[in-house]
């Protein structure tokens, strides 16, 4: 009995083995991973409005901030730019110097509006960035920026 146990497990292992030779070679390879798609047009303007506060260029990033805000008087509006500065100042302090700003997530809620997401890294820290983006008549304009807490980011992905 044991003798006609080791044929059949011999004879299933071959065939098991020819069997997975003859498919690999009959069907196709499954497809490699491949490049990336491009980046949506949405997040090559929101990168351009991140890289300007990265930059520190704060004019022309609340330049493209400002029709977000339309709601907020003038007076409003600088107040909020100089607490945004303020406490930007805030990370590097509680944080150490600031290094690469990483893409996390977008968000889709429709073709014209985006949700992104990005991670600023400091030596002892990081800081989420979320912007929202709208696809106007006359191009991508920011809706809405903000810092929220990490634990807020979390449970909005």
């Amino acid at each position: 009995m044991s003798r006609t146990v080791w044929w059949a497990g011999l004879f299933g292992g071959v065939m098991g083995a020819v069997l997975s030779f003859v498919m690999a070679r009959v069907l196709p390879a499954p497809a490699a991973g491949g490049s990336p798609p491009p980046p949506s047009a949405a997040r090559v303007f929101a990168d351009e409005v991140v890289q300007l506060l990265k930059t520190g260029k704060y004019d022309e990033f609340f330049g493209l901030l400002r029709p977000g805000f339309g709601e907020l008087p003038d007076d409003d509006f600088k107040k909020l730019r100089e607490g945004v500065l303020a406490t930007r100042q805030q990370f590097v302090t509680n944080y150490g110097e600031a290094g690469e700003l990483e893409f996390c997530r977008e968000t889709s809620i429709s073709p014209a509006l985006v949700r992104l997401t990005y991670l600023e890294k400091y030596q002892r820290g990081c800081v989420a960035w979320v912007i929202v983006v709208y696809d106007s008549p006359t191009g991508w304009q920011v809706l809405a920026f903000n810092f929220p807490s990490l634990k807020e980011v979390f449970a909005t992905l």
